[in-house]
C-alpha cells in the first residue's frame, strides 16, 4: 500500500482539491498510522503540514499539470524536475519550468490522462501566459462581437467596474445590454469586485452583468 510504504516524514505532498479545484502543497510530518476509532474511510492516515492550500492550477506549467492530472493513486513524481519545481512553489515561488537537473529515479509517473480538467488547464495556462492584463479584455470583446454584440472597450487603467459595454444593434444600444468586468490575474475574485460590477450594472441600466476571471 503506497500510503504505508511510500510516504515518509519530510516528503513533499501534493493534493488536488476537488472542492475548490486548487492544489494543496505540504510536508509530511508523521508517517503512516492506522486509526481504528475513525470512520472506515479515514482510518489510514499520514500527518501533513499543509503550507499552501489555495494554489491555483493556472500557476503550474502544462507538463507539471499533466503529471498531477495523471495521479489516480499515490505515486512519486519524477519527470521534468517535478520535485525541485514543486519545492519552489511550496515556498511561494512560481513554477520555474523544466530548467533544473532531472530528479533521480523514483516511482515512474503515471501516463497523463486526457480529461476535461486537463484540457481546461491547458486553456487556463495559455490565457495566463498570452493574454495578461488588458489583452484579455480585447479577447473577451472579440468573443462578444462574434456573438453579434457591439462593444465599447475601456482603455487600460481604472475602469470603475466596467471593462466593456456591449449591446445589440449597430450602435450597441439595443437589448440585451451587458456590462463586463474582466480580471486576468490567476487568483480568486473577491466580493468587492462582484459588488462593484452590480453597481455598474445599475448605473448603466444594463440588462445583464458578466464577470470574466
Amino acid at each position: 500500500m503506497g500510503l504505508r510504504t511510500t510516504i515518509q516524514p519530510g516528503d513533499l505532498i501534493v493534493l488536488p482539491l476537488k472542492t475548490t479545484k486548487n492544489i494543496a502543497l505540504g510536508i509530511c510530518t508523521d508517517g503512516y498510522k492506522y486509526l481504528a476509532d475513525q470512520p472506515e474511510d479515514r482510518r489510514h492516515s499520514v500527518s501533513v503540514n499543509w503550507q499552501r492550500t489555495d494554489t491555483p492550477r493556472s500557476e503550474f506549467r502544462d507538463d507539471l499539470l499533466y503529471t498531477i492530472n495523471g495521479a489516480l493513486t499515490i505515486f512519486q513524481a519524477s519527470r521534468n524536475s517535478a520535485v525541485a519545481r514543486l519545492k519552489e512553489m511550496l515556498h511561494g515561488g512560481a513554477d520555474p519550468g523544466n530548467q533544473l537537473p532531472a530528479a533521480p529515479g523514483g516511482v515512474v509517473d503515471p501516463e497523463p490522462k486526457i480529461t476535461v480538467e486537463a484540457v481546461r488547464d491547458v486553456i487556463r495556462t495559455y490565457l495566463i501566459e498570452n493574454f495578461a492584463g488588458h489583452k484579455l479584455t480585447g479577447l473577451v470583446a472579440a468573443l462578444l462581437e462574434a456573438e453579434g454584440f457591439t462593444c465599447d472597450v475601456s482603455p487600460p487603467g481604472p475602469d470603475f467596474g466596467v471593462d466593456i459595454l456591449a449591446g445589440c444593434g449597430p450602435l450597441g444600444l439595443d437589448r440585451p445590454t451587458l456590462v463586463v468586468q474582466v480580471k486576468s490575474e490567476s487568483g480568486q475574485v473577491g466580493t468587492p469586485v462582484v459588488n462593484e460590477l452590480k453597481g455598474a450594472q445599475n448605473t448603466h441600466g444594463a440588462t445583464q452583468a458578466l464577470l470574466v476571471a
